[in-house]
């Protein structure tokens, strides 16, 4: 995927690439015609997916295990990490993979 895109399409898109990034705008990839935004977004639903899970992770493993409120903390600043990370690479024109999350996207067909 990352072949397809152009330096045409990525100054064409690097603002709507970024705003991928804030939450559930991951629905970008299928209101949007370019490869760039495709790129990014699907990143995006990635740590979507891991936040849903993590939430309900949250209901299941709240009482189970006593350090889950600081465990829970911990990895939902990971995935805050994550998504500042990709925002950044894609507002300044970076085709690069978030750390991670990159990989497990690229491996996705939608």
């Amino acid at each position: 995927m990352k072949e397809n895109i152009t330096q045409e399409d990525i100054e064409k898109n690097k603002l709507v690439a970024a705003l991928s990034y804030l939450w559930i705008l991951f629905i970008l990839y299928w209101l949007v015609d370019s490869q760039f935004v495709k790129f990014h977004a699907k990143q995006s639903l990635v740590i979507f997916g891991a936040d849903v899970v993590l939430f309900i992770a949250g209901f299941v493993l709240g009482n189970l295990i006593p350090m889950w409120g600081f465990i829970s903390w911990l990895l939902s600043l990971g995935l805050f990490a994550l998504r500042v990370i990709g925002f950044i690479y894609a507002i300044t024109g970076n085709v690069k993979e978030v750390p991670i999350v990159g990989s497990i996207a690229g491996s996705i067909n939608i």
